[in-house]
């Protein structure tokens, strides 16, 4: 592997010792339900925001401050609803989730992926359009893999309704490769300095300073080196649930699964509105006995480290692999999603697993009686 050495610090040059005054917050153009420490949002549905929910979209942004260093200079706004947001009916045909003159926009579900950009904007208000994407992909939790059919150094200078989906996945990997290669810094650097303006050569001469080669030098090596899959990063990657440590001993959880619990996160469909609450273990190789009471589970197997396909072991059913065709695969959907998902209530699964990081879901409808007859209960046990 050729060893690359960016030159961040000589384009970034030594501070200087001004004193400049932080341009005043801006308002939002929505009613505020819930404010964090990082995020004014509004709700355009009838139940409240779980505290779960709330803690893990301002900790999405907290893990992008802690890991680049760099801290917007007021709140960010974010609109968030049931249904796949309108105003992002027009992009690209219709997506569902977006960003829009200083809103992130969407289902609580994708929210990962709109902040990522909203932290990036209030810091470069004219990010190219691929990197930014793709840094979006890169930090929303969910595993990337290689496109070796896409070329990206020509798209820089596309705008957004120019580059389609798979290009955008691309990028994800791609950033997630530099990163791990090259550092945070030059790459969040170069995520900085690029400017939607400037011409192909303009970038191409900032990705090289910033970089220490040419960005077409590096995509070759990444096509001759990166091994498929990158693993989901943010706050809500797989394994990001509350840890539990194994001791070889059976694991017993009892979590609350009201709105007011800290950890509980909100799921909202077209029926009753759910809580889930995860938690994530290492596990040896081996088998183990799951089950659930008086809710629904899932179990859910990380990526935890870069990996090419044909060396993961299979994950055996019920369980869930945090990678797949699905781009959607990251726990939101996941530990959300149908019923044929999810492990059976009142039943003992019987697993061998592979090594490695497990994420631990329990949910139940939220309508439900609290003082129901049987408490909500997942207990894990080796065989």
């Amino acid at each position: 592997m050729t060893q690359w050495t960016s030159r961040a610090g000589l384009v970034v040059g030594a501070a200087l010792s001004l004193v400049v005054c932080a341009p005043p917050e801006p308002a939002p153009d929505f009613d505020v339900a819930h404010e964090t420490e990082r995020l004014l949002i509004g709700v355009e549905f009838e139940p409240p925001l779980c505290q779960g929910s709330l803690a893990l979209l301002d900790d999405q942004l907290a893990t992008l401050e802690r890991r680049f260093a760099r801290s917007p200079p007021h709140k960010l706004h974010a609109l968030l609803y049931d249904r796949p947001a309108e105003i992002c009916g027009g992009i690209r045909g219709g997506v569902p989730a977006c960003y829009v003159s200083g809103v992130a926009h969407g289902e609580w579900e994708l929210m990962s992926h709109e902040l990522v950009h909203a932290y990036l904007h209030a810091l470069n208000p004219r990010p190219v359009p691929l990197l930014d994407e793709g840094f979006a992909v890169a930090l929303d939790g969910r595993v990337t893999q290689v496109y070796d059919d896409v070329a990206l150094a020509p798209l820089l200078t596309r705008g957004y309704e120019d580059i389609d989906a798979r290009e955008y996945l691309a990028a994800g990997h791609f950033v997630a490769w530099l990163a791990r290669e090259l550092g945070d810094e030059a790459v969040f650097e170069l995520l900085l300095q690029a400017d939607r303006d400037m011409d192909a050569d303009e970038l191409a001469s900032l990705a090289e300073a910033l970089l220490g080669a040419p960005l077409s030098a590096l995509e070759a090596e990444y096509h001759a080196h990166a091994l498929d899959l990158s693993p989901g990063a943010g706050a809500f990657a797989c394994a990001g649930g509350q840890a539990i440590e194994w001791r070889g001993a059976p694991i017993e959880l009892t979590p609350a699964l009201t709105c007011d619990d800290a950890g509980t996160l909100l799921r909202l469909g077209d029926g009753p509105s759910q809580g889930w609450r995860r938690y994530t273990v290492e596990l040896p190789a081996g088998d183990y006995a799951l089950r659930v009471d008086g809710a629904r589970g899932a179990l859910q197997r990380c990526l935890d480290r870069p990996a090419d396909l044909s060396t993961l072991e299979s994950t055996p059913a019920p369980a869930l692999a945090d990678w797949g065709e699905r781009w959607d695969s990251a726990l939101y959907h996941h530990g959300f999603s149908a019923d044929a998902d999810a492990i059976t209530p009142g039943a003992a699964e019987q697993l061998s697993l592979p090594a490695g990081t497990y994420t631990l879901w329990i949910g139940r409808e939220l309508d439900d009686d609290h003082d129901v007859e049987v408490p909500p209960r997942l207990s894990l046990a080796p065989l």
